[in-house]
């Protein structure tokens, strides 16, 4: 079973089923149904290798999958089961709702057979990872047959918190404890009707992933600050440095809760000429995140508290048949979904410097005390730059950094959309398809600074936007051998647009637009050899426009703020090539390689990058190869030898490029031995992942030059181990 990903997902594509869970460019979509060799779409050979892969969270799809970067534990959340996806330059490292990812993921249900079967898998590996898989099939009658699923997932933590004073071992940081259970039912009365039920559960309870505070700055100003009033005799200084990865002198709290439960329904009737399905969905997500982010017994920067609860509702109908002769395969649809969600937060930032400043009986400047306090200004009176200190001086403010208030987004979503392919003879088809999208938000904001009591957003802040898309689609294909396809399409997608929802002032209270890009793309797809050998590669244009950024920056008063804002333009283009070759039986090597070239063309006055900056998450190469070997066993089974390698060029994991940041290019090695019995009913494999032991960046936070520190997250570390499966 594939570990959820707590993102609240958004489909706008024009000629594709959407059941509201889909990412921002049609170019990239990843639906296993439709990645067949001979689909116009995604690669065939990706999902080919990802069969013989052993079985995993969906992370590990990045490394079969050229130009994708998954990863998770974003920037903010600190979370095994919040992720980050880019497909090619696109994607979102921010999980706050007022935001939508740049990349959606769904799992949809796939019936397995009528016969009654099953499988169990245990794997025991490092940190006494313990995993438990099992599904079965079971035929109620030859009308209503079932599929049901759990898996669990146990381990000690990959880091440590370590008592600072002592050395010792404080508690475990990165464990695994998660349970998921998944129930199918499929109820088909005759050849005309078919319902699928699905439901499905999720809960999650862990502690937060690992920090690496890399640097730390006591010279930065906001942390000397911090020092001088608030540390004293127990500053923040590169003391707290620990001296490997994954550990940590961290005290403060540290979760990560995830309760999520869903269900659709799929209908389906032939009418004869035509076919009508009608997909309802409903998503329900409770979680609970707290961190702390300073790497020390002292309460220098983490959250409390990020409550979140969002719950959404999609319903889809599909009508398509043939028409002229069977020559056009067409479809059209309405769609509609519904998202609430609602976000509880509480952060800090060097707490205690406001209460200091304002217990001063004298004012203070950069140099030290300046003079005495001067009667207490009106209520009314707003920061200014100026010295700092005594009772009531509303500069003070802008230091109390200790921040508490809520999100509330609505979304309502309609859309109607229409897609066709026409085949002109038996080796020209042309393809074109259309949507139209309105969708409209409602952002409800109180934010305050807590100590202060200093309102940013008083209550019943409310900011809506309405936003309408035409999103075309235009593809033309030709097959001048039953080896060979070649597909040309362009096409347009679009990520709405949202709230800066951690406003450090009233001024940046405010909501960007949504971005769009233009996609080109040739695809090129064939068999050589009596399909010895599969090759599949594609050439890609994309114009992006109101680019979408989020990142940390400086403030006014020098702190460092999360901010998305529209940044201007750019182009993305680049290829893909993907291999598959089957020289002799039991033997198969793959390959793939991905290129991107992104650039900004266009910056808007005041953003925070420059057409210098580089794409995030987006490295200018990236490959992976693998080697499998089968061999049978006389009278035994088979053994089953495989090797993978994947690797990537130098990239940063922010928008603003802090070299602190940047990822160094690497490689991962991973090595499986399995092997089956005669009857392929059972099997035994060894496995090592990341056999080197390679620890890269995913994400992380810059502030050493405002705040005095960086922090970062690193990938999961070596881990071998063992699995038993048994196929009933």
């Amino acid at each position: 079973m594939t570990p959820p990903c707590l993102t609240p997902f958004r489909f706008r594509q024009a000629w594709t089923r959407t059941n509201g869970h889909a990412h921002h460019a049609a170019a990239s979509k990843v639906d296993s149904r439709e990645c067949l060799q001979w689909s116009g779409g995604c690669g065939g050979v990706a999902g080919r290798r990802a069969g013989h892969r052993p079985a995993g969270d969906l992370s590990q799809i990045a490394s079969a999958v050229p130009n994708l970067n998954f990863t998770t534990a974003t920037q903010s959340s600190r979370s095994s089961f919040v992720s980050s996806v880019f497909i090619r330059g696109v994607g979102q490292p921010d999980f706050i709702v007022t935001t939508d990812p740049g990349v959606g993921i769904y799992v949809d249900g796939i019936y397995y057979g009528r016969t009654t079967g099953g499988v169990a898998e245990l794997t025991y590996g490092r940190f006494d990872r313990t995993t438990f898989r099992g599904t079965l099939n079971i035929p109620f009658t030859d009308e209503l047959q079932g599929r049901f699923a759990v898996s669990t997932r146990r381990s000690n933590g990959l880091g440590v918190r370590l008592d600072f004073a002592t050395g010792a071992k404080r508690a475990d940081l990165g464990e695994d404890d998660s349970l998921a259970a998944r129930a199918r039912l499929r109820w088909r009365p005759g050849d005309r009707f078919e319902a699928n039920l699905a439901i499905d559960g999720t809960r999650v309870r862990e502690p937060q992933v690992p920090d690496d505070i890399q640097a730390i700055n006591p010279a930065a100003p906001l942390l000397g600050l911090w020092n001088a009033l608030v540390g004293g005799p127990n500053p923040y200084t590169p003391a707290f440095l620990t001296a490997a990865d994954y550990t940590s002198y961290a005290t403060g709290p540290g979760t990560a809760e995830l309760d999520l439960w869903e269900t659709s329904l799929t209908l389906d009737w032939d009418l004869g000429s035509y076919q009508l399905k009608s997909i309802t969905a409903y998503r329900d997500i409770q979680a609970l995140f707290s961190n702390d982010g300073d790497g020390s017994p002292l309460r220098v920067l983490g959250s409390d508290m990020v409550d979140l609860d969002q719950d959404q509702l999609s319903q889809e109908l599909q009508l398509s048949g043939r028409s002229f002769g069977d020559r056009l395969d067409w479809l059209a649809g309405l769609y509609y979904f519904d998202e609430s969600a609602f976000e509880i937060t509480h952060a800090y930032v060097m707490p205690g410097i406001w209460q200091v400043l304002e217990s001063l009986p004298f004012l203070m400047g950069p140099a030290g005390p300046i003079g005495p306090c001067p009667p207490p200004p009106g209520a009314s009176q707003l920061p200014t730059p100026g010295p700092l200190g005594c009772t009531g001086n509303p500069n003070n403010i802008p230091l109390d950094l200790d921040f508490c208030g809520t999100n509330d987004v609505q979304v309502s979503n309609y859309a109607a959309f229409a897609h066709g392919t026409y085949a002109c003879n038996d080796r020209w088809s042309a393809t074109a398809g259309l949507r139209y999208t309105h969708e409209r938000k409602v952002h409800t904001l109180l934010y305050q600074r807590f100590n202060s009591g200093y309102i940013i957003a008083p209550p019943g802040t409310r900011t809506t936007r309405s936003w309408d898309a035409v999103t075309p689609k235009a593809g033309l294909e030709f097959r001048p051998s039953d080896q060979v396809m070649w597909y040309l399409s362009a096409s347009r997608g679009f990520r709405s647009g949202g709230f800066n929802g951690r406003p450090f002032y009233r001024d940046v209270v405010e909501a960007f637009d949504p971005e769009y890009l233009w996609s080109y793309e040739l695809r090129v797809k064939s068999t050589w050899f009596e399909r010895r050998l599969v090759a599949n590669t594609a050439i890609f244009h994309n114009r992006y426009s109101d680019v979408q950024l989020t990142a940390n920056r400086a403030t006014a008063d020098g702190n460092v703020g999360v901010f998305t804002e529209n940044g201007g333009k750019a182009r993305i283009e680049g290829f893909e090539l993907e291999l598959h070759a089957r020289p002799v039986a039991g033997l198969d090597f793959t390959a793939a390689i991905g290129y991107i070239d992104a650039q900004f063309t266009h910056i808007d006055p005041g953003v925070s990058v420059t057409l210098a900056s580089v794409f995030p998450k987006t490295p200018k190469w990236n490959g992976n190869f693998s080697v499998q070997y089968a061999a049978a066993l006389a009278d035994f089974g088979s053994l089953t030898l495989r090797g993978d390698y994947a690797c990537s060029s130098r990239y940063y994991n922010d928008v603003i490029n802090t070299p602190g940041l940047a990822q160094s290019a690497f490689g991962l090695v991973n090595a499986r031995i399995a092997l089956r019995g005669e009857s392929q009913s059972w099997e035994v494999a060894v496995f090592d992942k990341n056999l080197t032991d390679e620890h890269y960046i995913t994400a992380g936070v810059d502030g050493l030059a405002a705040i005095g520190f960086n922090e970062a997250q690193y990938t999961r570390p070596r881990e071998w181990g063992v699995a038993l499966t048994y196929r009933l």
